[in-house]
């Protein structure tokens, strides 16, 4: 093969690597230094929602369920395990309805359950089993007579359970 030819390739290359690389950092970035990443969205009426208490209200297209906790305001709980090992993996947490533990005399039931680290969480995004880093990270809601809106730009990290520096980052799978 010609020099020329070869010269002409690795040019291509770097030029396919250099857009392809452009294009990852474009969907990266939820911090304030980068490019934003998310969107607004607009669910249901205040009241529609609390009509699946005590069940969340999931919407699996951007990772997150509506939860009621006890303060009565709706928290969004991303679905994406707060272990940065496994979030890396692309590994969600997931409703289950029918899943419980015991809590003292009261027995709790429904829980968020983990596929790779076994974790577990209750309604409200609050760890109960398992070595997770910290609670699940939400992101913030805005409730108004229109209706009530998730801004999943902006991740907000979950209560530190264990000691340690945790990354409490997007999950690297474009969502």
């Amino acid at each position: 093969m010609p020099w020329r030819w070869v010269a002409v390739l690795v040019l291509l290359a770097g030029a396919i690597g250099g857009a392809t690389g452009a294009a990852v950092t474009l969907l990266r970035g939820d911090d304030d230094d980068g490019p934003v990443r998310g969107t607004l969205v607009h669910l249901g009426s205040p009241d529609y929602l609390a009509s699946f208490t005590p069940q969340p209200f999931c919407v699996e297209l951007h990772h997150f369920c509506i939860a009621h906790p006890e303060t009565g305001h709706p928290v969004a709980l991303y679905t994406y395990d707060p272990h940065p090992l496994f979030r890396g993996m692309g590994c969600e947490v997931r409703w289950q309805a029918d899943a419980g533990f015991q809590n003292g005399p009261v027995t709790i039931h429904g829980l968020f359950t983990d596929p790779c680290g076994g974790f577990e969480y209750d309604s409200s995004g609050r760890r109960v089993f398992g070595p997770s880093p910290r609670d699940l990270d939400t992101f913030p809601v805005e409730v108004t007579d229109a209706g009530t809106i998730v801004d999943t730009r902006r991740l907000i990290c979950g209560q530190q359970r264990l000691e340690g520096t945790y990354a409490c980052e997007r999950a690297p799978l474009g969502d």
